[in-house]
This record gives structure tokens, sequence and C-alpha cells, in this order.
């Protein structure tokens, strides 16, 4: 009882009243309720007595026991307060800001009570409480968001100073809130709004509230930027290496609301896609980013995507083909829609031209281009025409028109099987590739096979000279008459080889020729060739231009057309031909003569005049000649007929005496030739020598055809077989010289002797040819042979 302790006081004095006074405090130890009932005494008796000096510690002795008693029911330990220095009781209020059941109002009493600026301290502790916030921390479990906001409300209309509290605020929303919490970032922004002008405000509150809710709208499709890993923005103490799960799904406000526009779109960037773009166009134009670029990206983002899905799939199915076939034309008609929403012409034809870019070859690849070139249509229809952009214009169209040409003729290429490396080299350059093209090797290969499947080469060149706009008549014809007036060099390596070389590449020539010309309308093919048949003064047209005109005359029109064309029946130019074929292969071996001296002259006389010349004489083309010439316009002399078959041998024609002997034996001056038995056994026996054991099947071929043309040779009689049959042998061809020695009667003893030594070879070598491309002529009379002499 205050009173009754006053009253008691009063009645002992004032000496010993102060005394008593003195020991309760000292004996009250921390029983908060009796001392604040000292203290109450002790500031009444001071009054009392007059002890004004004693007044100020009584009522600091009640004010710290108030707070003693009141921090104590909260639990907040509070040892030491009693009679305590300000400096103490200025550190013990950091322990109260951060105290979880600590609250503003208390925090403004104390700071009255004891004197202290309670704005600064109030600043403190909205700094403390969101700090506590952002860290997800709750002392004792006892602090919750909601407390938290109520806090906040009840600050900013007590603290005084609301320009700092303000700048507070705002650095609290910045470093202490998360930047993935939607909800306390919109209670920041709310609270700010409500609260304060946006005169004062630094940060455009608006903006972030705008923001906020477009980005409630957006859900987040890929992992953190490093850019928010790294954190640009100054967060307080948290940790850059700790990102918040939250941030797998939302978009970091901080990093769009604080950051620059590079900042901004580094986030933005890697979440646009096809589901997201139209979300982040507001949020875009709202940062003032440019939404071109954002519809560029988006456009990108998917192409790659659906490449890079068809890439997964090819090396997942190694058997399938990477092409444009499984791109999903839903998927392009968005990323064409994409494209078209770019506001700049220049930047969507930019776009387009990239999108097409990335598109394997095919057949979207070429409409997609297409799409480019139409874009640039309505990009130059925007320019007036007087504009310094037009030329920039143009050249794009350039640009973009030959990609187009490259992708189609590509696709062209491919859906005939033309897309070698080698052909893909030339799609750029329309006449090379139109010229290449007519060398393809499928133009020799129908010729002989007909019915097989072969790329249309006058399709595609008649597509690529539209699409590069040449004049393809003109260039078929040019490549008509390079092929009518080449003329192949021979070379001086192997004559014989060399030859049918020439005659192989002649035969090419002429097939080519004929593919160019049945294409189109042959009748005007047909006076374009009876021009250079009737040509008489241009130096490139030689006697083999002629032969090949006239050939592909003969197999492109009838003979009445040849005659309204040339004036001459078909018969006689079909002579005309054969003389041209004579003076061809003599144009070739350099023996000049006119088509007109040939007609008129006596044949042989022209054989005579190369058997004459010592050049032409040992010139295997030109001996040739002269033996076609007698088989033809003969009968030649028998001394001619030897001159040419013996310097034929000489010259190793052998190959050519294989084919020329058997077709002129009926011919009595050949037939009754001393000479011939030898020139026939040369024929075989010459190459013999050259060659060594042991052959390869090539060799082997060539051998066994030179034992065909012996055994059929109708001199078989005369020759010496036994010789022959030594040089089989040194081939180890027994079987061959086995097959020599039984056409020779007198040889049969030496036959006997051949089984009896290598009949197990000769056994091995009969199955070997039976068994090959060219089985053995008396292949049963020399089995029969063996049964009876073999050694069992």
């Amino acid at each position: 009882d205050v009173n009754l302790a006053i009253g008691f006081l009063m009645a002992v004095g004032e000496t010993r009243s102060m005394g008593v006074l003195e020991n309760i405090c000292l004996s009250a130890g921390n029983n908060y309720t009796t001392i604040t009932a000292t203290a109450e005494a002790g500031l009444y008796i001071s009054r009392f007595h007059g002890l004004l000096s004693h007044v100020p510690k009584y009522r600091m002795l009640l004010l710290d026991a108030k707070w003693a008693y009141t921090f104590t029911s909260l639990k907040i330990p509070v040892d030491g307060i009693l009679q305590s220095t300000l400096q103490w009781k200025q550190a013990f209020l950091f322990k109260l800001i951060t105290h979880p059941l600590i609250t503003g109002s208390l925090l403004k009493s104390y700071c009255k009570d004891y004197k202290m600026d309670s704005d600064k301290t109030l600043l403190q502790y909205v700094d403390c409480l969101l700090a506590f916030s952002f860290n997800n921390q709750r002392t004792n479990g006892s602090r919750t968001w909601k407390a938290i906001e109520e806090e906040l409300k009840w600050l900013t209309k007590n603290i005084v100073d609301k320009y700092e509290l303000l700048r507070q605020l705002e650095r609290c929303l910045r470093n202490n809130i998360s930047a993935y919490d939607y909800d306390k970032i919109e209670f920041m922004l709310n609270l700010i709004k409500l609260n304060f002008t946006s005169a004062d405000q630094v940060l455009d509150v608006q903006k972030g509230l705008n923001l906020l809710n477009y980005l409630l709208h957006i859900k987040r499709e890929n992992n953190p930027t490093d850019l928010e890993k790294q954190q640009f923005w100054k967060r307080g103490s948290v940790s850059s290496k700790s990102l918040p799960s939250i941030s797998s799904t939302r978009l970091p406000l901080h990093a769009l609301l604080y950051g620059d526009t590079n900042h901004a779109w580094k986030v933005i960037s890697a979440e646009v896609t096809k589901k997201s773009v139209d979300l982040l166009v507001p949020v875009a134009k709202l940062l003032k980013l440019n939404v071109d670029k954002l519809y560029m990206t988006a456009a990108e983002n998917m192409i790659t995507e659906l490449l890079v899905g068809q890439i997964e799939f090819f090396y997942q199915h190694c058997n399938c083909s990477l092409n444009n076939d499984d791109l999903n034309s839903v998927e392009m008609t968005m990323i064409r829609s994409l494209v078209e929403n770019i506001s700049s012409c220049q930047m969507c034809v930019a776009m387009a031209r990239r999108v097409s870019e990335l598109i394997p070859s095919g057949a979207e690849k070429v409409e997609s281009y297409k799409w480019c070139l139409s874009l640039l249509s309505e990009w130059k229809k925007s320019i007036p025409e007087d504009s310094s952009d037009m030329s920039s214009v143009d050249s794009v169209f350039q640009s973009i028109n030959q990609d187009f040409r490259t992708s189609n003729i590509e696709h062209l290429l491919a859906l005939e099987k033309l897309n070698t490396a080698d052909v893909l080299l030339l799609v750029n350059q329309p006449a090379n590739l139109i010229i290449h093209l007519y060398q393809h090797p499928s133009i020799i290969q129908r010729f002989y096979a007909p019915g097989d499947a072969y790329p249309d080469i006058h399709g595609v060149v008649d597509q690529v000279a539209e699409l590069y706009d040449q004049d393809v008549a003109r260039l078929r014809l040019t490549m008509t008459l390079k092929l009518l007036l080449t003329v192949e060099k021979k070379h001086d390596q192997d004559q014989e080889e060399d030859n049918v070389s020439q005659e192989n590449k002649e035969e090419k020539t002429l097939i080519q020729l004929l593919y160019l010309l049945t294409y189109g309308n042959p009748l005007t093919q047909a006076k374009h060739l009876s021009r250079l048949l009737g040509d008489q003064k241009h130096r490139k047209v030689t006697n083999i231009t002629k032969l090949r005109v006239l050939n592909c005359l003969f197999h492109i029109v009838d003979d009445d057309v040849i005659y309204n064309l040339t004036d001459k029946r078909a018969d006689h130019l079909r002579d005309e031909l054969q003389l041209f074929v004579y003076l061809s292969k003599l144009d070739a071996a350099n023996f000049k003569i006119s088509i007109s001296h040939l007609r008129e002259a006596d044949k042989l006389s022209v054989v005579h005049s190369i058997l004459s010349s010592a050049t032409h004489r040992h010139n295997p083309d030109t001996l040739k000649v002269a033996a076609e010439m007698c088989q033809e316009f003969g009968p030649a002399p028998q001394d001619t007929w030897a001159v040419i078959l013996q310097q034929l041998v000489a010259l190793q024609e052998v190959s050519y005496l294989h084919q020329l002997l058997p077709n002129i034996f009926h011919i009595p001056a050949v037939s009754t030739l001393p000479c011939l038995t030898s020139v026939w056994q040369t024929c075989v026996t010459l190459p013999l020598v050259a060659l060594t054991p042991p052959l390869d099947e090539q060799q082997n071929e060539f051998v066994v055809s030179c034992y065909h043309f012996l055994v059929l040779s109708p001199l078989l009689h005369r020759m010496n077989l036994a010789y022959v049959a030594q040089q089989f042998e040194s081939l180890q061809l027994y079987a061959l010289a086995l097959g020599c020695l039984l056409a020779s009667p007198a040889s049969h003893d030496r036959a006997r002797k051949l089984v009896e030594l290598k009949g197990t070879e000769i056994e091995a070598q009969m199955e070997k040819f039976c068994g090959g491309k060219s089985p053995i002529i008396g292949h049963m009379l020399l089995s029969t042979f063996l049964s009876a002499n073999k050694k069992t």
C-alpha cells in the first residue's frame, strides 16, 4: 500500500525515511512491483521534504521498473536496467528492435520515456521487420507476415520523417524482399502507393504494380539465368548462391524493375516461347524493351526447338533421313505469324530470312524464302520510290532472291537424286550447272538400259533456267555445238588402249548429243544441224563434226525431212556418212584428204597412198583405215594385204587382228597369203611372251581369248602348235597347252607326258575355266583325254 508506506515514512522523519527507501530498493531484487511502489513513495517523500536532488533518481527508477515489468512479461531479459545509464538503455534498444515480440508502439513509448529519437528507432525497426520477412525468419515462431503487415501499416502512420521512411521502404523492397515473393512485393508497393505521393517516390510504384500483375500470369519454363544467380542487384544479406525454390516457376521482378534494359532482356529472352510470347509482350512494352526483338526471339526459339527435335529423332533412328517433311505445318504457321507481328519491315524481313536459313533444304525452305520475298515486297511498297533506302531494299532483294533460287535448285536436285557434292558446288552458277548436268553419267546409262528410272535432267535444267532467267534453248544449242565441234586429242602412251578410249569417248559424245537433240522440236534441231553440214568455211567444222551431224540427223528426223533440209537423198547421205567415218579417222591420224577427193577417187589408191607413206604405214590408225577400206572397196591386191597385216603385227595391234583376221579370211587374196599362218600364230604367241606368271583374272581371260582365237583358226593345222603349247606351259596354263597338243596328232605322246606330270593342275584349271566367264573350247575332249591318261 503506497499511501500507507508514505504515511509511515512521513512519521519517521527525513533522514530515517530515506534510509528505509534505500534498504527496500536494495533488498527487492527483481521484484519490480515492490521497486515500482518504492519509487513512487520515494518520489513523494523527496518532494515533501524538499529533497529535490532525489526526485530525478526516483523518477528514473519508476520508469526502469515499469519497463522492466513490461519486458519481463514479454520474456525479454532486462537484467541491469534498473538505475542504468542512458548509454546502457540505448544499447539495449537494439535488442528490443530485433526481438520478434516487440511492437512499434512499445518502441515509440520506450523512446519517449527515455527521450530517445523514436523516428530513427522506428526506421531501424522497419528494416529489421523486412529482413525477417526476406529470410523467412520467425524467431520463436511468433512473427508472421500478417503481423509484419500490421506493424508496417502502423509505422507508416507514426513515423514523422515520411521522406526517410519512403527511402527506407524503397530500400527494403529492393534489398530485403525476395524478387520472387510477389505477395510481399505487392503489399510493399501498395503501402508506398497509399501513403506517399508519386512526387516523392524514387521508384515508379505503379509501373511495379503493373509489372507484377503481368508476371502473375506467366509461369517460368526454363531455369534461372546466370544473371539472377550472380544477383546484379544488391540484396542485403542474401547469399548469391541460394535462390528460393519458387524461382523455378517465377520470373524475378527486381531484375526487370531495377535492372537496365540489357538485364531485363536477358531474363525475358530465355522465357520467350510460343506459349509465353503473348504474355511477355505487355511486359516488354511496359519496360520499353524492343517488342520486335521479342517476336524475333520467339520465332528463332521455336524453329530451333523444332530442328533440335528432328536432330534428336534422327540420331535415335539412324535409318531415317533428316529432312523437313516432319516440320509441323501448324508450328511453321505460328512462326510466320510471330515474324509478321514485327512492326519494323526491315527487321521483319531479316527475321524471316533467319528462319528460312535454319530450315533444312526442301520444299518448306523454298516456301519460306518465297514468303521472305513477299514480305520484302511489302517493305518496298512502304518506301517512297525516291527514298535513299530503296537501294538497300534492292540489295536485300537480290540477296534473298539468290537464297530462294539456291534453295529451290537444291530441292530440285534432291528430288531427282542429283544432289552430289560436285553438283551442289555449282548451284549459284546456272550456266556451269546446266553444262555439268548434261554431263551426268545417267545420260549414258539410260541409252543402254532405257527401262530403268533416271533423273529428269531436262526438267531440272528447264527449272534452273527459269529461276535464273536464262535462255535455255540458247544454252542447249551452245552445248550441242560444243559437242559437235569437239576434237579429242590422242595420247601417245598405250596406242591400243587409246584407240578403245577414243571410240568410247566418241560414242559417249554421240549419246550426249542425241539426249540434247531429242528434247524439244526435232525439226528446229535438224535445221541447226543441216546448216553445219553445208558449212565449208568454218575452220572448226571438221569431218568428225559432219559425221556427228549425219548420225544425229538420222536419229532425230526421218528421210523426208532430211531431204527437205539438205536437198540430198537419205541413201546418198548414208554413203557420205561412211566416207566421213574414214575421213574422221584419217584426220585423227593427220592424213588429210577432202570428201570430194575420197568420193571421186579410187578408194584403193588412197590405201596405196597410206602404205606408201613412211609415216602413215607405221601408224596403226591409218593402217586400220586401210584394212577397212580394203574390205569395203576391194578386192585389194595380195601384196597390199600382206603389208597391212605384217605392219599391224609389227605394231603389236593384237586385239585388232583378233577381230580382223576371222572377218577377212574369206577374201581369196587373204586366205592364200603365204604369211597368213605366221601372222595368225604370232597374234597368239606375241602377247603370251610379254606375260609372266602368276596371272591375274584379267590376264587369264585375255590368254583364254588368245587360245580360242588359235583353236578356231582355219589355219590351225599349219601352225607350230608344239611351240604355242610351250608358251602356255611357260605361263603355267597346262590345260591350254594340252589343248594345243591334242590339236596336233604328232604331239599326242607329248600330251600324255604332260598329263602324267601335271594332271592334277590341268584338272583344277579346267574346273576353274569351266566356271569362269570364258569356258575353254574343247572342254569335253580335254576331259576325256585327261581321264584316259591320268595316273590313278
